[in-house]
């Protein structure tokens, strides 16, 4: 059981243990919803929210004080401890996300780099690796959250690239000896805030049944669809532009607070999670 105060510190205890004994079975403390998916993707099997729990008992003990069918009580609060079973048995969203390893490394702009002076959109990154660019961090020390096609790589910049370890292993090997940076991807990512949320598509979502280009994710919030979670469990990294948000497919959004909340407030219209 590991209950630490601090995400870097708990995720860095969290690889040293199962160096020192790997398949050792972790429970862990957390704070945010980032939190909870930095534990798991480092290799925790259970990451308890003390808030969220608590949150739950006091919606339990409010509903009960409510003047309704006991039977509709107890299938609510059923729903409300059950909602994560299968995820919790199954650990099927952050298997997947360890076996296909989303991942992040940081690149320098050389001034020889193939893409120094290029809009993003030019720059052939993902074309030729798969790589999304999610954040540029200029010389000056802004960051630029899921920049645009036309915030261009300068020379004394470097930017954040998500990413299978496949993707990132080939940009890896047109930067050559320009990357990749050692990055501190959790802490940098949080303390910078660069965040993810996933969404669940309803039948009622604006996005149901539309290609991601066709969503208006990326225009109307500013966010990045860094991944596709099928209902059938198919998972999809760095989606394309063609591909379909289906009722009952999840997908993971990349961007800063603000933009996420944005991304909340536009899925609330529709009814989606």
């Amino acid at each position: 059981i590991l209950a630490l105060p601090e995400i870097s510190v708990s995720r860095r205890a969290v690889g040293a243990l199962l160096k020192f004994k790997p398949g050792l079975p972790i429970l862990a403390r957390a704070h945010t919803d980032w939190d909870r998916d930095t534990l798991l993707l480092a290799g925790a099997i259970h990451a308890v929210q003390p808030e969220a729990e608590g949150g739950l008992q006091l919606v339990r003990h409010a509903i009960m004080h409510l003047d309704l069918p006991r039977e509709r009580v107890e299938a609510y609060l059923e729903t409300l401890y059950t909602r994560d079973f299968p995820d919790i048995l199954q650990q099927r969203h952050y298997d997947a996300l360890r076996a296909q390893a989303l991942r992040a490394r940081e690149f320098l702009v050389a001034t020889d780099s193939p893409w120094a002076g290029c809009p993003l959109a030019r720059s052939g990154i993902r074309e030729r690796t798969g790589c999304t660019v999610s954040a540029i961090r200029r010389r000056n020390g802004e960051l630029v959250i899921n920049p645009a096609g036309e915030e261009r790589l300068e020379p004394g910049d470097s930017f954040i690239a998500t990413g299978t370890g496949e993707q990132l292993d080939a940009l890896e090997r047109i930067a050559g000896h320009r990357g990749p940076l050692p990055l501190r991807p959790y802490e940098a990512l949080q303390a910078e805030a660069l965040r993810a949320r996933e969404f669940v598509t309803t039948e009622s979502s604006p996005w149901a049944g539309r290609s991601l280009a066709e969503s208006g994710i990326r225009e109307e919030t500013g966010c990045t669809v860094s991944a596709l979670r099928r209902k059938d469990g198919e998972f999809v990294i760095n989606p394309a532009g063609d591909e379909r948000l289906e009722p009952g497919d999840a997908f993971i959004a990349t961007g800063s607070r603000e933009q996420l909340d944005a991304l909340a407030a536009l899925a609330m219209k529709g009814g989606s999670q």
